[in-house]
């Protein structure tokens, strides 16, 4: 330690810096949520919600209080309005697993489970978080709101807020 402080110390007397730690945003196989670096991953648009990493309307293919395993996570999902959902996002820790829980018929973040999947077969043990492109409302151009788009104007259009319109109305209401 005390040799760390003098090689500290020398380098700002001589006017040198120690060099810094460079950070590489990870934004892999995520939709939204942190960068890793203080950034983000981009953000969903309403009304799909951010879960781990992933965007989903409503609770998605999640099968409500039964729930999923997900990159170490267990999840649950309740709808209260076909496109609003409450998550319950369960980080295993402590060397826990996500796995089935036999007594509550559920998955869940256990020490020592007696299986890993439901054993009916019923309920997927991993959670399938297929993005729902939205292009509703008639919306004919623009981000789909899944990293895709909903159509291009062409040369002779612009898209405002999801509408080809024509070039000189930038501004206007198409």
């Amino acid at each position: 330690m005390r040799w760390i402080v003098s090689i500290f110390a020398i380098s700002l007397f001589v006017g040198y810096a120690l060099p810094s730690v460079a950070c590489t945003p990870d934004c892999k196989g995520k939709q939204c949520g942190p960068d890793g670096c203080g950034g983000s991953c981009g953000t969903c648009q309403p009304p799909a919600q951010c879960v781990v990493d992933q965007c989903v309307k409503g609770c998605g293919s999640v099968p409500s209080t039964i729930g999923c395993c997900y990159k170490g996570y267990a999840i649950d999902c309740h709808t209260y309005k076909p496109t609003k959902a409450t998550w319950r996002i369960t980080k295993c820790k402590n060397g826990d697993v996500c796995s089935w829980d036999q007594d509550l018929s559920l998955y869940f973040c256990l020490s020592n489970p007696d299986t890993m999947e439901d054993p009916s077969g019923r309920f997927p043990r991993e959670c399938d978080f297929q993005c729902i492109p939205d292009c509703s409302n008639g919306k004919n151009c623009g981000p789909d709101g899944c990293g895709g788009s909903c159509g291009d104007c062409g040369d002779d259009g612009i898209c405002q807020n999801g509408y080809c319109c024509q070039r000189g109305c930038k501004g206007k209401e198409c």
